[in-house]
């Protein structure tokens, strides 16, 4: 997998005596920074060759998640409405380029989900303020805690999906002599690109990630946790598409659920999605909650105000969801324009900026990059596999956001 080196040309040192690049000073700012470190913090720092790992206290590692729990809780806020809408997605694209969608987009989610961890662990390096609490999760980078609850509620939201998803395939199964037979598939045309929006919405999560990997014993794991967690969520989404477009075809609108000849199964699937929808919405909402409550400066604890806040944005949701009949044009909608920004761009961005500053000795603070200044220390051939994935992106979006457009009531 491409990732972004760290390296920058020497000639900048000629140019900008007093400046450094990350490489070039790393003993010199890992040993100021050391001292500057307390003995309260407990924290330990070792050389950014390695990239410098902050530790954490002891005390802080007990309240962690471990890794494995982490890929779970990726798993939990990438799949639900996805499960049920992906299949539906396959009488658009057909068998093979369906399959192919989906492989292509999970590798550039993870590489750019790869790049936003590294982004946040250079900012903790860098910053200690982005080692505590933030209330701005995706847009500095930094985010909040969750408590053993959230654990256990995301476990059953994943228990929940599994179940669905095995309910679909008992339901699907038993649907196979019936339908299979009978079933046609659609060709394959120049249409099946505006069924990207779906397959974009299915893999987005990205926002959530930081949440996530903050609340790591190890946050340095967060990367063996994204690979799992990608690897869980194509396993649950490519056997239960293909196997869907197999035996339904042409004939699935809105949800795969919906085909289900035995109406128990279909009440028992709609139940288990629902149970995770519920679940995880306070993970998938919470990096919007924390940015309403710092906008309207509401205290950082249990009050009426917060109370007012969260209520009123699930109150909000609740309200978006009742009246839109068809959820189809608004996966394309959000994966024509939010989507791409928060999975794709901001994360490429994030990661060729913070990595082109440089360390000013005399204020002992990162120079913000120019755009100019990052083409110039970016590696080429870094750049060229970052905007190649992002301008096809860019290609795709309007035609997505003309398609999503149709919506009627």
């Amino acid at each position: 997998m491409l990732l972004i080196s760290r390296s920058h040309t020497e000639n900048l040192m000629a140019s900008q005596p007093e400046t450094f690049t990350e490489n070039e000073t790393t003993n010199d700012v890992t040993s100021e920074d050391t001292k500057q470190l307390t003995k309260s913090e407990e924290t330990t720092v070792k050389t950014l060759d390695g990239k410098i790992e902050e530790g954490i206290s002891s005390a802080e590692e007990k309240k962690g998640i471990n890794w494995f729990v982490a890929s779970m809780f990726i798993l939990g806020d990438l799949v639900g409405g996805g499960v049920v809408a992906m299949p539906v997605a396959f009488v658009q694209t057909g068998f093979v380029l369906g399959i192919l969608f989906m492989a292509i987009i999970c590798v550039i989610f993870v590489i750019t989900g790869w790049l936003l961890a590294d982004t946040w662990e250079i900012m903790r390096e860098r910053w200690t303020e982005y080692r505590k609490h933030c209330r701005k999760p995706f847009s500095e980078m930094a985010i909040r805690s969750m408590n053993k609850r959230m654990e256990w509620a995301i476990l059953i939201a994943v228990l929940c999906t599994v179940v669905a998803i095995g309910m679909i395939f008992v339901g699907i199964s038993l649907d196979f002599h019936d339908c299979y037979y009978a079933t046609n598939y659609p060709d394959v045309s120049i249409g099946a690109i505006l069924s990207l929006g779906i397959f974009l919405f299915a893999f987005n999560g990205h926002q959530v990630f930081p949440t996530v990997q903050n609340d790591m014993r190890h946050p340095t794991e967060f990367k063996k946790s994204l690979l799992v967690g990608f690897v869980f969520v194509a396993l649950l989404y490519m056997p239960l598409s293909v196997y869907s477009f197999l035996v339904y075809g042409d004939s699935m609108i809105n949800s795969v659920i919906d085909s289900i000849q035995i109406s128990w199964i279909r009440h028992v699937a709609d139940l288990a999605i629902a149970l995770h929808c519920i679940l995880t919405v306070i993970i998938t909402v919470n990096p919007i909650n924390l940015q309403l409550e710092d906008t309207f400066h509401v205290p950082d604890k249990f009050c009426p105000k917060r109370v007012v806040v969260r209520t009123g944005l699930l109150l909000l949701a609740t309200f978006v969801g009742l009246s839109l009949p068809d959820f189809g044009a608004v996966m394309n909608l959000f994966g024509s324009t939010t989507v791409p920004c928060t999975c794709v761009i901001l994360p490429t961005l994030f990661n060729i900026y913070i990595k082109a500053a440089v360390y000013d000795k005399q204020t002992k603070t990162w120079i913000k990059p120019t755009f100019f200044e990052v083409l110039q220390r970016t590696p080429k051939a870094s750049l060229s596999f970052l905007v190649l994935i992002n301008g096809k992106l860019k290609e795709v979006a309007p035609q997505l956001f003309l398609e999503s457009s149709k919506i009627t009531f």
